[in-house]
C-alpha cells in the first residue's frame, strides 16, 4: 500500500535499508500534514457535536514573552467562566502562526511587531 501511496504521489516517502526505514523530506512532509488534518478533524468533530452553549476547543498560537500576561489572564477568565471550553496554546514565531492560521488548526493569533495583518481580523491589544 505504501508502494502504491508512492507511484500515486510521485514521490518516494522511505528510505529502505535491510531491517531499517527512515523518511524521506517528502515522507516527512506528508506525516506533518496528516498530522494537521488529523487535528483540524477531531477539532471540527468535537466543534459539532458540543451539546453545551459555549464548549469545545479554542486553539491560540502565540510567542513567549511578557505580553503574553494580559492574554494569560483573559484565558484564566475563559477556564474559569466556561468550564467546558479546552484551551491549547502553541508556542511560535509569525510564520508559525500564519501557517497554522491559513490551515484553520488555530483559532487566534497573538502577534507582536508591526506585522501585515490586512487579511485578518484583528484587534490591537495595548
Amino acid at each position: 500500500q505504501i508502494a502504491d501511496l508512492e507511484d500515486e504521489l510521485g514521490v518516494k516517502l522511505f528510505n529502505r535499508q535491510p531491517r531499517h526505514l527512515t523518511l524521506t523530506p517528502s515522507g516527512q512532509y506528508l506525516l506533518e500534514q496528516a498530522k494537521e488534518i488529523l487535528a483540524l478533524t477531531a477539532k471540527t468533530k468535537s466543534n459539532l457535536q458540543s451539546s453545551t452553549v459555549i464548549s469545545g476547543d479554542l486553539t491560540i498560537a502565540a510567542g513567549e514573552s511578557v505580553g503574553m500576561q494580559r492574554l494569560m489572564n483573559i484565558v484564566s477568565n475563559i477556564i474559569q467562566d466556561y468550564p467546558t471550553v479546552k484551551i491549547h496554546i502553541l508556542s511560535g514565531d509569525y510564520e508559525f502562526a500564519e501557517k497554522k492560521l491559513n490551515i484553520g488548526t488555530v483559532d487566534f493569533a497573538a502577534i507582536i511587531g508591526n506585522v501585515n495583518l490586512s487579511n485578518y481580523a484583528s484587534i490591537q491589544l495595548p
